[in-house]
Order: structure tokens, then sequence, then C-alpha cells
């Protein structure tokens, strides 16, 4: 995945195909884990058949790179 952040939210967009392993991977189960603890800021969508986690308030580079941290160390269980 990637992380855009602006206008105070950032976007982490995920990979295109459907049948991907990604979607079973520790890694997404990481950023399932982040948004179920923060559903008050987080939300799933799908723009033009590409899904991506929209976080809602993150004002600067420095927090979605502190965001992307604590997702990382996430344990994924």
């Amino acid at each position: 995945f990637y992380i855009k952040a602006t206008s105070g939210q950032a976007s982490l967009y995920f990979v295109k195909e459907e049948d991907s392993p990604y979607f079973q991977s520790k890694a997404f189960g990481q950023c399932i884990q982040y948004m179920t603890m923060n559903m008050h800021r987080c939300q799933l969508r799908e723009v033009k058949e590409r899904r991506s986690m929209l976080i809602k308030d993150v004002h600067s580079v420095k927090e979605a790179v502190e965001i992307l941290s604590y997702i990382v160390d996430l344990s994924g269980e």
C-alpha cells in the first residue's frame, strides 16, 4: 500500500487486484486492526475500483508517519 496525506486526512491505498495475496497478509490484517480500534476516524472505501482506508484528523506528514509506524507495530492478531 502507499499513503497520501492532504487536507487533514490520510489515505492508505491498497493493491488493485481483488484476489491478491495481500488481502490475506499480516500487513492487511494490521490495517484492519487499526481501523477497528479507531472506527471514529477511519473509513474503508472504494473509488474507481481502487480500495483505500481514509484516516481523518491527520494534520502533518509526521502524524501520518506515526500512524503508519503504529500500524506496522501492531501484532496482527
